[in-house]
C-alpha cells in the first residue's frame, strides 16, 4: 500500500498478526464485498458476541498464542 494511503490501524494489524491469519481475514473481507479491510474488521468486532463458547474461547487463545510467538520471533 502506498505510504500516503496507509491506515495506521490496519498497518499495525499487518505487522502483528501472523501472515496466514491475516491472509484468511483479508480473503473473507474481499468475499464479503466490504469497502475496505478496516471496515470489515470493524464490522466483525461490532458483531462479536458478548460471551464466547468454550470452542470459540479455545480458538481465540490459540490465535493469541500464535501472535505472541510471532512477535517474539521478530524481536
Amino acid at each position: 500500500m502506498p505510504r500516503g494511503r496507509t491506515n495506521i490501524a490496519v498497518s499495525n494489524l499487518s505487522i502483528l498478526i501472523p501472515r496466514d491469519i491475516h491472509n484468511r481475514a483479508r480473503a473473507k473481507a474481499v468475499r464479503s464485498n466490504a469497502p475496505s479491510f478496516a471496515a470489515y474488521v470493524a464490522s466483525v468486532l461490532e458483531s462479536a458476541p458478548a460471551a464466547m463458547s468454550p470452542e470459540q474461547w479455545e480458538r481465540t487463545q490459540m490465535i493469541e498464542l500464535k501472535i505472541i510467538a510471532n512477535l517474539r520471533r521478530k524481536s
